[in-house]
């Protein structure tokens, strides 16, 4: 198949990004003007207090409570994916 040429079309996509990017073109104007989606975690995810700890090197804790953030995580159809709902609900990472 090397050197030959296949036609194909794409006839649609989805996604959601962070930054409220869920269109083309929202995600074309993000990175043609190099928008940074980086934003302060918010409080309805964790408490960040929990963690926070004057020594950035004492054990269990974080100094950086920022991240690229998808917006209406609770939405997600973790079924539909095949995750359990009990990892879904308790994992920490979904956010």
């Amino acid at each position: 198949m090397v050197g030959t040429k296949t036609k194909i079309a794409i006839v649609g996509m989805s996604f959601r990004f962070p930054g409220g990017i869920d269109t083309s073109a929202k995600l074309w104007e993000a990175l043609s003007q190099e928008h940074d989606k980086v934003s302060q975690i918010s409080a309805s995810r964790w408490d960040s207090s929990l963690f926070e700890h004057p020594d950035k090197a004492s054990p269990g804790t974080s100094y950086i409570f920022q991240a690229g953030q998808i917006d209406n995580v609770d939405t997600f159809d973790a079924a539909f994916f095949g995750i359990s709902c009990t990892f879904w609900e308790f994992n920490p990472s979904r956010s």
